[in-house]
């Protein structure tokens, strides 16, 4: 197997595993397997949210606010947080 061969199947397994977490969608996870970029941040439209921002929507989502209240209350998609929510149910 040729370095080449090596460097695609590793990024076919994050890809993977990036859709398992419900991170990526199928066709964004291909397209980091085929064009690879230096780092998950410089997909376009890829957001990076500061912790304090994750925790305080995980907090609203906990008191009984629904997923789009959480991300409208502290400025992100409804789909983050539901990212966010399975992330933390699979961590589990």
């Amino acid at each position: 197997m040729s370095g080449d061969d090596t460097a695609i199947q590793a990024r076919a397994e994050a890809a993977r595993q990036l859709i398992a977490t419900g991170e990526f969608s199928p066709e964004v996870a291909l397209s980091y397997v085929v064009w690879p970029t230096a780092s998950l941040a410089d997909i376009p439209g890829r957001m990076e949210h500061d912790a304090s921002i994750r925790q305080r929507a995980l907090e609203l989502v906990d008191a009984g606010l629904s997923q789009a209240q959480a991300g409208a209350a502290v400025g992100v998609p409804r789909t983050t947080i539901q990212t966010w929510v399975r992330q933390r149910r699979v961590a589990a």
